[in-house]
């Protein structure tokens, strides 16, 4: 990827996406249930992002520790072929995209 294929990608991610990447998500509690991992009580902790959509599912151990994680993202949140610029640039660029961007809205 190249950087100008990443900055067409920023500029096409909503608001809310590029705020999700700066600062992290803003989970809510949508439910949580007990299962049975493994001949052992566990909870399916389910969240979602208010501001962007994600949706987070964790199984959770009494003991507190999370044994599994999966994300479901919104249509449009993910980058795509951005690992081979790295992680802290590439949020690097998020971060002052957004922050133009809100500047600019401000107006």
């Amino acid at each position: 990827m190249t950087t100008k294929a990443l900055t067409k990608q920023i500029q096409s991610s909503s608001t809310e996406a590029l705020t999700c990447r700066s600062f992290g998500h803003a989970w809510n509690i949508d439910g949580i249930e007990v299962v049975n991992q493994n001949g052992k009580k566990a909870y399916i902790e389910s969240v979602s992002c208010v501001r962007c959509a994600t949706r987070r599912r964790d199984t959770v151990l009494t003991s507190g520790v999370v044994s599994y994680r999966n994300y479901m993202y919104p249509d449009g949140y993910r980058l795509s072929g951005v690992r081979p610029l790295g992680a802290s640039y590439v949020k690097r660029n998020v971060r002052i995209f957004l922050i133009r961007r809100v500047m600019e809205g401000a107006r």
